[in-house]
């Protein structure tokens, strides 16, 4: 049974990530496969004829002994058909090595006759445990005194093969390098001097490096940012050795991970403290760091990068090829040091809605024509106009917000009532109960004045001109690259993470258009309002732990509104299971049937 468990284990794993064993890449998945199975951060060395990227002897060996020494699990990959001539494809077939496959590296051996040179040896083993056609390959089969000099071989599949012939026929060589844990807590250097920390962080991609409209300059505005901090604790001026690992969290999304490159990019600018925070578009000297790539390294699926750093700041960008869609990512950063990633963003300060208002009201250039129409469809009586007056001024052509624009708002009354609500002197709702039958009543809904209507028709014509000038081809849509200069220009600096969940929520693909546009801001302006309010309580929440609460209240709020629509009552209440939740939400359902636009 242990023997054939590693085998379902095998088919598991290949049709949790490839949906089938036959869409499974054999041997070319090694550093991803053992990162999922056995944690850690995966190494992945190319042995390949290119000298600018190939790994030298020496140093491949020196790995291969240390990997040994402090117990990690190593593999080799064999060259396929596209990756070698001919000649070594038949000379693999008569040795017995499968092609695409990958073999586990067991143990390596130096041996040294007086009369010859030094002969480097590993030793691998086929993974499928059948005895191996050959026990020594390749050259190493005609030198009896080197394979008398060898342990005997005790376990079925494994071989002896010279470092010169494991060159030529494997393509790649992986490790995965243990990091601290519940089961492991220690784990040292190569010469065991020193213990390693880890740094984990867990983040979202806006976007991908590679879409339509990502230009170099704009890398800084779609990606996340950490700050790495190594300081100086030696006289002489000691490096670090760093190793980091991206991998990409969620590869089941992804068709192929193959598809899907991820990166890298390293960025030092020599400790200068004037840098904007983050760094960003307009920050000349980042773009040309940038565009050096002198420490910049990417791979499909997961990728790792060792360097050996003087002390100093550095800045970390995890990068993606192509956009998919909410692509998770896992960083981790094994080094000598505790505790020295930080998240490099933007401190966020919550603008005051009310000044933000007044402020727009003040720039107010009153216009007759949107009075006249508002006070054709306001309430006689109270000078106000509710969602539904609202609705009827907006959809007016003679409004200036529907004359001279390219691009028209998509009015409804849900969209009017936010309008209303983000107001923050709106007039409230006022409600009856009737005491005799316990029935609930709306004698008023939220409404507006004129001058705060015209605040409204103020705050959507300033947006449009921010739109107009972004979109600078007049198409009727933004690159959502563009969004957080849009917020900056209107006065909503927000960190990485909440612009990222802006541009998912309400882009197409990789384009804003008009309506979706300028309904983020009123979502944002009505989010900003009940942050700012919570935040006064001294509560001590943080702004993202506050606003991903509040936006998810939202959007479980828009949610039911699509819901009521399209439910009966019974088939609405029906959906929840607990009692108590069925008894309150009866009780409102029957309201919210009625007046579905009011939650």
């Amino acid at each position: 049974m242990k023997k054939f468990q590693p085998s379902l284990i095998e088919k598991a794993y290949a049709k949790l990530i490839s949906r089938s064993y036959k869409a499974f890449f054999e041997g070319s998945r090694g550093a991803i496969s053992m990162q999922d199975l056995l944690g850690g951060i995966s190494e992945k060395y190319d042995l390949s004829a290119d000298e600018k990227i190939a790994i030298e002897d020496n140093k491949l060996f020196n790995i291969i002994i240390n990997a040994k020494k402090t117990n990690l699990i190593a593999i080799g990959s064999t060259r396929g058909k596209n990756k070698t001539t001919k000649e070594i494809q038949d000379e693999m077939k008569e040795q017995g090595i499968y092609q695409s496959h990958a073999y586990a590296i067991t143990d390596s051996r130096i041996i040294n006759h007086n009369s010859e040179p030094t002969h480097r040896l590993i030793r691998i083993r086929n993974p499928h445990g059948i005895q191996a056609k050959e026990t020594f390959i390749g050259s190493l089969k005609d030198d009896p005194s080197i394979k008398s000099s060898l342990p005997e071989l005790k376990v079925d599949g494994e071989s002896w093969i010279l470092l010169e012939d494991f060159r030529k026929f494997f393509s790649s060589f992986d490790i995965c390098n243990l990091i601290p844990n519940n089961i492991n807590p220690d784990v040292f250097t190569d010469d065991f001097t020193a213990k390693l920390a880890l740094t984990t962080v867990e983040g979202r991609w806006m976007g991908g490096i590679s879409d339509e409209y990502v230009k170099v300059a704009e890398m800084l505005d779609t990606n996340p940012q950490y700050r790495m901090t190594l300081k100086q604790h030696h006289e002489d001026n000691k490096k670090y050795s760093i190793l980091i690992g991206l991998s990409l969290k969620h590869r089941d999304d992804l068709k192929l991970v193959t598809d899907s490159k991820v990166g890298i990019s390293v960025l030092n600018f020599n400790d200068d403290m004037n840098l904007p925070k983050p760094l960003d578009s307009s920050c000349k000297k980042c773009i040309d760091e940038i565009k050096k790539k002198s420490r910049l390294r990417s791979d499909a699926g997961q990728v790792s990068y060792r360097l050996e750093l003087p002390p100093g700041v550095y800045y970390i960008l995890p990068l993606i090829s192509n956009t998919m869609k909410r692509a998770t990512y896992f960083l981790q950063i094994l080094s000598e040091e505790k505790d020295i990633l930080e998240v490099y963003d933007r401190d966020v300060n919550v603008p005051k809605m009310k000044d933000k208002f007044q402020k727009i009201f003040e720039t107010v250039s009153s216009c007759k024509k949107n009075r006249k129409v508002y006070n054709k469809f306001q309430n006689r009586y109270t000078k106000t106009a509710d969602f539904k007056a609202l609705y009827l001024i907006l959809k007016n052509p003679k409004v200036s917000t529907n004359r001279l624009c390219s691009s028209q708002l998509d009015i409804s009354h849900g969209f009017c009532q936010n309008l209303i609500s983000m107001i923050p002197d709106h007039k409230p709702k006022e409600i009856y109960q009737d005491t005799s039958t316990g029935k609930t009543r709306v004698l008023r809904y939220p409404s507006i004045d004129i001058d705060q209507f015209e605040t409204i028709i103020q705050f959507i014509q300033n947006l449009r001109n921010i739109f107009i000038k972004y979109d600078v081809s007049a198409s009727g849509f933004v690159p959502y690259t563009r969004m957080k200069r849009m917020l900056d220009e209107f006065g909503y600096e927000l960190p990485y993470t909440i612009i990222e969940i802006l541009v998912d929520t309400y882009r197409d693909e990789s384009r804003i258009y008009y309506d979706k546009f300028i309904q983020c801001f009123v979502h944002m302006s009505l989010i900003l309002g009940k942050i700012e309010k919570k935040l006064s309580g001294n509560n001590g929440q943080e702004f993202n732990v506050c606003f991903d609460e509040l936006l998810h209240k939202f959007w479980l709020k828009m949610e039911s509104r699509e819901l009521y629509k399209t439910l009966s009552l019974e088939e609405a209440i029906a959906l929840f299971s607990d009692d108590i939740q069925k008894q309150i939400f009866q009780k409102k359902s029957i309201y919210y049937h009625s007046n579905l636009f009011m939650y």
